[in-house]
């Protein structure tokens, strides 16, 4: 099976944006000191970003995935705010983590079947806008905010997961889509944004998508710009796959003007779900200056290729907020929040603009609460297991046939998914090793016995910190604490400790 699409990729092409009301006291807005934010404030107005941002900013823990042609992961505005895999080492021709990629650090081309997620721009047949589209796309996602540089997106700290499944000339197999969305869903995104459309379904790539919603992944697609309605009986794909299904669990995007009229491009229907600003965009472009992609920031563009971004942006901060939030629960709050949309100046409904406002307003004055994980995971002798509490089952993740474990701990992601950290001793030496919730190992690393005074404090106790995890030596009422990084480096020096 390898269908193909056309990928819309033109500056009035597909676009997705959160959209809300201006703000009616933007006194007390937080407005962002960005070089070029005035020549995005029209559109980011329309959806109340100014009073979104004085409540939440987003959060380097929630991965969104990009689906596109790639995204510009150099880009000088794009600092800190592009995914790094965490159970892959950078260049060393090994799959660590054994996803089935090898070196995959930022993300998977899945064009050239290679780790370089960047457009090319050596080819003198490729489409330039199709170049710039993902870097568009990924920043009005999360373009770092608030740091003097270019623009801003919806957060201004996320971690993008750019998915290169879209060619430079614009087109892209539905074969390669699906494995894209399969990639984001293992790897730990918790929204995906597809910013293309085709009017030719696909099972496989369907049940990838499906199989992303059942882990709790908030799935937004670009509704598409030919200025048609769409539903039961004119469907665009991906945005219209839910259409026979009572739950509503893809978010179709079409396009407002910077007036809050309906796109003349737009499609409209009952495929589409919320509108959001998808003319008058500026954003974060490719950026070459040496062949001939001179501008790090450029515009205006338009399509419901950028106003999906913005949805999926509000998705991704309001999971910042609750990260408890599966995708039903966001969609849900994007849905009960976002403004009654009309056609012209008469009283006919079409839709919802988002209001990323109030939705965000909404989010914290809700209650949050800790994921409620039905399973927990223990060890006994040198076995590791996982137990489910309601069906008190238990399974085992991993078996350290030739080691004692000495202690465990877990951390559980965004996305709901685990990993775990290992202390134990192998003959006279002590180990940390790190577990994917499927008990796969992707990194161990030996550590040594610390002294207090002139006396040896055994490894006792492991416990994640930020950047990797801390271990604990103990002797008699005394402590001594280390912190090593991922990859076994020291962090700092040691701290000695009464034991309480």
């Amino acid at each position: 099976m390898h269908k193909s699409y056309h990928f819309l990729l033109e500056k009035s092409i597909v676009l997705f944006l959160a959209v809300f009301l201006l703000l009616p006291n933007p006194i007390f807005a937080k407005v962002p000191d960005d070089q070029e934010y005035p020549a995005q404030k029209p559109f980011w107005d329309i959806i109340g970003m100014e009073k979104a941002w004085d409540f939440a900013t987003g959060t380097s823990k929630v991965v969104v995935a990009v689906i596109d042609t790639g995204a510009d992961i150099w880009h000088p505005d794009f600092n800190d705010i592009i995914w790094s895999n965490p159970y892959e080492i950078a260049d060393n021709g090994i799959d660590d983590d054994s996803n089935g990629y090898v070196d995959d650090v930022n993300g998977w081309n899945f064009i050239e079947n290679n780790n370089n997620v960047r457009p090319d721009v050596f080819e003198s047949s490729d489409d330039k806008e199709a170049i710039r589209h993902g870097t568009l796309v990924a920043g009005l996602v999360g373009e770092r905010g608030n740091n003097g540089k270019d623009g801003t997106g919806v957060n201004w700290q996320a971690s993008i997961m750019p998915l290169r499944a879209i060619n430079s000339q614009g087109s892209g197999s539905l074969t390669d889509v699906a494995k894209a969305v399969d990639y984001a869903t293992a790897n730990g995104a918790v929204v995906i944004s597809l910013s293309f459309v085709g009017d030719t379904d696909d099972a496989v790539l369907e049940q990838s998508l499906r199989n992303a919603r059942d882990n709790g992944v908030v799935i937004v697609s670009a509704a598409g710009n030919s200025g048609a309605m769409v539903g039961k009986a004119n469907k665009v794909f991906p945005a219209c796959s839910d259409q026979d299904d009572k739950e509503n669990w893809i978010i179709g995007v079409g396009s407002i003007s910077l007036s809050s009229k309906l796109s003349s491009f737009s499609n409209y229907g009952d495929c589409v779900d919320l509108y959001a600003p998808g003319e008058g965009i500026f954003g974060a472009e490719r950026y070459a200056p040496q062949f001939g992609y001179a501008q790090e920031f450029g515009g205006p563009w338009k399509g419901t290729s950028f106003s999906t971004p913005i949805v999926a942006g509000a998705a991704a901060l309001l999971k910042s907020i609750h990260p408890e939030w599966k995708s039903d629960k966001i969609s849900q709050v994007l849905f009960d929040t976002a403004t009654d949309f009309y056609l012209d100046d008469s009283r006919t409904k079409i839709g919802k603009i988002v209001n990323v406002g109030a939705a965000v307003e909404l989010a914290t004055k809700e209650e949050k609460k800790e994921p409620n994980f039905d399973y927990f995971y223990y060890y006994n002798k040198n076995k590791i297991y996982r137990r489910d509490r309601a069906l008190r089952e238990r399974g085992l993740v991993a078996n350290l046939s030739d080691a004692k474990i000495i202690d465990l701990a877990s951390q559980v992601s965004f996305s709901g998914k685990t990993d775990l950290a290992v202390l134990f001793k192998r003959g006279k030496y002590y180990f940390v090793r790190f577990y994917k919730d499927n008990g796969i190992w992707w990194q161990e690393f030996v550590i040594s016995s610390e002294k207090i005074g002139s006396s040896v404090a055994l490894p006792q106790k492991i416990s994640w910190i930020d950047n990797g995890v801390k271990i604990t030596s103990v002797f008699k009422k005394k402590s001594a604490t280390i912190s090593y990084n991922k990859l076994g480096t020291r962090l700092g020096k040691v701290v000695n400790l009464p034991v309480k």
